[in-house]
């Protein structure tokens, strides 16, 4: 298991345009390994629906949209 940070860089990636996350109700652990200080994605898709309000805040902290 890799943390999604070492993968880009492992794969020499380094910019995403669109990233979605369906990882069986652990898409918020995804979604904070992102740096958003090197990668700024305009679109992240996740399932949002069983976060917890401090992680629905934390989301919205980096400016995303949250969309059902």
């Amino acid at each position: 298991c890799i943390t999604l940070n070492t993968f880009f860089k492992k794969h020499n990636i380094d910019h995403v345009d669109a990233i979605s996350i369906d990882t069986e109700g652990h898409d918020y652990e995804i979604f904070k390994q992102l740096d958003f200080d090197k990668y700024r994605p305009k679109l992240i898709r996740l399932e949002h629906i069983n976060l917890s309000t401090k992680e629905k805040t934390e989301i919205e902290k980096k400016s995303i949209l949250l969309m059902h």
